[in-house]
Order: C-alpha cells, then structure tokens, then sequence
C-alpha cells in the first residue's frame, strides 16, 4: 500500500512538471510567434495567464484533466491566437465582442459551482434490452449509410481519394433517417460497456469498432470523428479508472491526428502542384512569407477566424430576436419559421458561418443572454460531470461526452441547440430510465 502511494504521488509531481515545463514552453512559444506578426503582445499574454489560469484552477477543483472547465480550453486557446493576427482577414475586436467572451468564460466558471443534477432513482433495464436496443440502431444506422452510399455512387472515402474531388458538399443524405448513420458516432462506446461487462465477446466488440470506424470516416465529418473518439475515451476511462495524463495527451493525439487525415483527404481535390501548407495560407489570408508551421495555419483558420465572424454578427445585428435562433433547430423542423413568416438572414447563421457558441445568446438577448447561457452552461455540464463520476450508469458517461463534445465544439457554433445533440441525449436517457413490464429493475446494474 505505501509503495503503490508513493508512486502514485511521483507520477502527480511528474505530471505536475511536465505541465509547468510545456506552460513555459508555450509562453516562448507566444513570445516567438508574436514578434512574427503585429500582434498586441498585451493581449497575447493576458489570454496565455487566462489559460494558465484555468488549467490549474480546474485541476485543482477537479484533480482530472478532462472536466467542465478544462472544456473551456479549446475556446480559449483559439481566442489566444486571434492575438496572433495572423490572416490579414482578421479585424480588431468590438469591445463589446471581447467583452461577451470574458463574461462567458467568467460565468460559464461561476455556474460550475451550481452543479444542475436530476436526482432520484434511476430505473435499470437488464442487458438484454439495452443490447437488442443498441443492435436495432446500429443495424438500422448501417442500412441507411449503405443506401445513402449507393446514392452517392460508392463510399465517400474511397470515391474521393480515387477521384480527387472533394465531394463533402455533395453528398447525399436521407432526411431524417441519416441521424441512425450519426448515431454509430457514439455505438463503440455502448458496445465496449457491454464488452467491460463481459455481455459480448472480444470478437464481436472488434467487428462493431471496425465497422463504426468505416463508417465515422465515410460521413469525411471531422466534428462526428472528434465525437467518436471522446465518447469512447470517456467511457473507457470510466470503465478503467484511469486517472493519467499520459492516456488524456493520447486522446489529443489521436483526435488531432484524424481530424488532419480528414482534412488532408478533402484538400486533395482542391490544392495542385503547392504544399498543403502554401495552399492553407493562401486560403486563410496569411501571408506567403510568414514563417509558421502547418498547425498555426489550420487552427487558425479553423478555429481563431470565428471570432472575426463574431464580431461581424455583432457588427450587423440591428436587434435582438428572443430566442428565435437559440430555438432555430426546433423551430425549422416544426415549420414554425413558415407558419410565422419569420426569415433566419443567412449573414447571421452561427452555425453554417461558425461564430461561436457565443453568438446566439447575444443576438437573442445581447451581452445578459450571454452570461445566462454561459452560467446554464456551466451547470450543466457540470452537473452531467459529477453524475458520470458517481454513477456506473452507462446513460451518464453518454450524456457527459455529449455535453462534453458540444462544449469542446463551443469554438466553432453552438452545439447545445443543434438536434443531433438532442437526439444524443434522449439515446442516452434510454439507459438511465428503463422498466421492464412496469417493474423497476435494480439500480446501476446492467
């Protein structure tokens, strides 16, 4: 007992400066790039400290690396580089817009400590019904990919790199049915859960791995691959008690690996005879001659540029809509926005224009839209957060990973109204409340 503590104990001061030591590596890193460009050194340094500040205060709240606050970090670091001024796109910030994103980091924090938790019991089904559940949506997912690839004249992956065009825009989808297809997005997680409690063999747990993986990479979406691999990390350190950074730099790894992969397959239709790098630049307004690498170039352009966008939703908002774009997904699949002659400006879609989770709360409600949002937010994750770590329950580590994905995706647009997070949501509720012939099975058992 006294070994295993004071290894335990080596590995925490271990990790503990291999984090100082990358927080000054980074800081260097800041300094180098800013004298590149003409960013306002200023601004660089109090985001690097708000980052800094953040990754130890969670940890220290949380003692894991991935939790409700460190989910902060994606939006965070890409804020960061806006400083960088890096595409000759970029615009000086609104101070209203710089204000929003510090309020909602500030209060999505406060709303952490107000933890949103449905308390009660929790009425499990036997595994026979989870499986059979599990099976019918993943079999049904899978004939409906198989469809829609026969209508897009063969698996996307293999058509666009035989092909070399980029036929992501131009891929056919079955209303409606295609959220099954999504869906296998998260169906290693449910089947390993069943493999940890030996309710499938090995073999089997291979064969669905496999299968979701093909079909993960055929829907060319680097957001459903990032989901994937967070669920399943989610669900596999649960189930593992596995507390280590090394296996949380892993995930990073392994995410931004596949997401270049992607990236890289759709580019090849687009750039001819220049590097990917030379094209990157071209394509995201940053300059020929400025020496950085291809990571700066793409989280830029990806991530750093929906601030621009931001600010130009604040820039042409004439007034506010109260709620009208918050409640656009329910509102567009019911036809209300028909039934009330009421037209979304295209100039305003956070979603298809990426403008952050930021900007449906403002233009809804303005700047007080963005701290309620942020501090529900907080809640709520932090809520589906302590509900993971206390429960066995499958139905919560899937709801955390959901929370967690639109959080992580806060960077680009806001996740929380989209209707495939919904649809997420109410799948993993299947597994929390279950009845068999109206007898309440016993709690946190499969």
């Amino acid at each position: 007992m006294y070994s295993k503590r004071v290894v335990k104990l080596m590995n925490l001061k271990l990790e503990t400066m291999a984090l100082n030591f990358f927080i000054m590596l980074g800081f260097f890193y800041c300094i180098y790039i800013s004298s590149l460009t003409t960013a306002n050194f200023m601004f660089v340094a109090l985001n690097y400290f708000l980052l800094c500040l953040l990754m130890y205060f969670s940890l220290k709240k949380y003692k894991l690396l991935l939790n409700p606050i460190t989910l902060l970090l994606p939006l965070c670091l890409a804020y960061l580089y806006y400083g960088f001024m890096l595409s000759d796109r970029q615009v000086e910030l609104r101070g209203d817009v710089q204000a929003s994103f510090y309020l909602f980091i500030l209060f999505y924090t406060i709303g952490t400590f107000f933890p949103f938790k449905i308390t009660g019991q929790y009425s499990m089904t036997i595994s026979r019904n989870k499986k059979l559940f599990a099976d019918l949506i993943f079999v049904a997912g899978l004939v409906i990919f198989l469809i829609e690839s026969i209508l897009n004249g063969g698996f996307p992956i293999l058509v666009t790199v035989i092909s070399r065009q980029d036929i992501y825009s131009e891929l056919q989808f079955i209303p409606v049915f295609h959220y099954l297809v999504m869906l296998i997005t998260i169906m290693p997680s449910v089947y390993y859960y069943f493999y940890k409690y030996k309710k499938i063999s090995k073999f089997y747990l291979y064969v669905i791995l496999v299968v979701s993986f093909f079909v993960i990479l055929n829907t060319l979406s680097r957001q459903l691959i990032i989901f994937g691999i967070l669920s399943y990390f989610i669900v596999y350190i649960k189930l593992n008690n596995i507390t280590s950074t090394k296996f949380f730099l892993k995930l990073l790894l392994s995410t931004g690996i596949l997401f270049l992969l992607v990236g890289q397959l759709r580019l090849l239709a687009q750039k001819k005879d220049i590097s990917a790098l030379d094209y990157l630049k071209a394509f995201s307004g940053v300059p020929e001659q400025l020496n950085v690498n291809t990571f700066d170039v793409t989280f830029n352009l990806y991530t750093s540029l929906n601030f621009n966008t931001l600010n130009d939703f604040y820039v042409n908002a004439e007034n506010f809509y109260y709620g009208l774009y918050t409640l656009k997904p329910v509102l567009v699949l019911l036809h209300y926005d028909e039934a009330f002659s009421f037209q979304y400006r295209p100039d305003l879609d956070g979603f298809t224009r990426l403008g952050t989770v930021i900007s449906d709360p403002y233009l809804d409600f303005g700047i007080p839209g963005v701290i309620l949002f942020s501090f529900f937010y907080g809640t709520i994750l932090s809520g589906a957060f302590i509900s993971h770590v206390q429960s066995e329950n499958l139905g919560h580590s899937l709801i955390w990973a959901t929370l967690s994905y639109a959080m992580v995706m806060s960077v680009f647009a806001n996740f929380f109204n989209v209707l495939f997070i919904w649809i997420c949501i109410i799948f993993a509720l299947f597994f929390c409340f279950t009845f068999r012939c109206g007898t309440i099975i016993k709690r946190n058992t499969l």
